[in-house]
């Protein structure tokens, strides 16, 4: 598949169930005459694109020169190519990417041939020359997409396959791990997904949905609670702050047990009026109950009314806090009547009656002040 200026390779992943056992396979072969005679590959994947290898050779060479010449082309200078696959697919297109990128002759002056490689849960297909020999080309342009729970990423580490480029894991309670090029992702299964590192066997296939159906039900409604708040949790989301359960109290940028991340948290732990407190740095992420009016604040959610003004909180500080029917006496909300009422600053007043001295309409019940007059009264 191509535009006029780019080829875009995409291999398909599994066709029966049979190929879905494939990737438990550890034996693995030579693949000298493609590119090493110390790279070894999956003796399956590399079944798999063997079966492609002339057919894709062919058609990306043909592809690549055809965007070079199309009007909305580069010459080949800046046309290149992107290789995508998932499950099986994924394999055979990381082994497609690397045959590609030294098979495909380009002129002196191109771009490197390869733009991108997008893998979507591929499987492990070479040893430690192999990975070497990839992300030495195509390392740094090679994104690998992961669900945590999915068994398909396998044989373990201990079969002497590697991952390949960087790695997005998606783990349970929706968090995201990644990994460079240089790391393979199972060696910190265990820490960042809660999941054991040789945890690929088949019983893990066979509860692959209901375990990730459990994920997000867990997510949802929370987990129990074995650390105390401020304890490092070394990215685990099983803590407890205070003697409360948290849903998903699991501080990744510090690493340490946190009481809440949204004010919705503090809600379903039972507070009455209460908010997430990410201000303050001496109780980061921590459950506080708002204060009354009068009370001193340092922002508007300090306060059960919501509006912290010159440090203490009060009822209001503009008109549109209060409800219809009445005002706020503050300098900022307009014209008042002479003298205000300090002792009602920032308090919501009952409207004026018809007839009475007023500063704007808001004061008015009526909404309407003649100020047309010497003395404005209400309408």
């Amino acid at each position: 598949m191509r535009t006029t200026t780019d080829v875009f390779v995409v291999l398909r992943g599994d066709e029966n169930r049979a190929t879905w056992l494939t990737p438990l396979s550890s034996q693995t072969e030579s693949a000298g005459e493609l590119f090493s005679m110390d790279v070894r590959l999956q003796v399956d994947v590399r079944a798999a694109y063997n079966a492609t290898d002339k057919d894709l050779l062919r058609s990306v060479r043909r592809a690549y020169a055809e965007v070079g010449t199309k009007p909305g082309g580069a010459g080949g200078n800046t046309s290149r190519v992107y290789v995508t696959g998932h499950g099986m697919g994924a394999g055979v297109a990381a082994i497609a990417a690397l045959r590609l990128s030294s098979a495909v002759a380009v002129p002196a002056a191109a771009a490197p041939l390869i733009g991108g490689v997008y893998l979507f849960n591929a499987p492990r297909v070479g040893n430690d020359v192999w990975r070497t020999a990839y992300n030495t080309r195509l390392g740094a342009r090679t994104l690998h997409f992961r669900i945590a729970r999915d068994y398909f990423p396998v044989p373990p580490l201990s079969a002497g396959l590697r991952d390949v480029g960087t790695t997005l894991m998606f783990c349970p309670n929706l968090l995201i791990a990644s990994y460079n090029a240089s790391q393979d992702v199972h060696t910190t299964l265990a820490v960042n997904c809660q999941i054991g590192p040789e945890s690929w066997a088949p019983s893990n296939t066979a509860l692959f949905l209901p375990s990730a159906a459990y994920d997000i039900l867990q997510a949802r409604l929370g987990t129990p609670c074995t650390l105390e708040a401020s304890q490092s949790c070394k990215m685990v989301p099983n803590c407890q702050a205070s003697d409360k359960l948290t849903r998903d109290s699991n501080d990744s940028y510090s690493k340490h047990c946190v009481g809440c991340f949204v004010d919705t948290d503090c809600a379903a732990l039972g507070y009455p009026v209460a908010f997430c407190d990410n201000y303050h740095s001496d109780s980061p992420f921590a459950c506080h109950i708002a204060v009354p009016d009068g009370q001193s604040c340092d922002v508007d959610r300090d306060c059960s009314s919501g509006h912290c003004v010159l440090g203490v909180c009060r009822e209001c500080e503009e008109d549109n806090h209060c409800i219809s029917g009445t005002f706020c006496e503050a300098p900022l909300s307009g014209p008042s009547v002479n003298p205000p009422r300090p002792d009602l600053l920032y308090a919501c007043r009952t409207a004026f009656r018809r007839g009475e001295a007023c500063g704007r309409d808001r004061q008015c019940r009526s909404d309407r002040c003649n100020t047309t007059m010497t003395t404005p009264t209400c309408l």
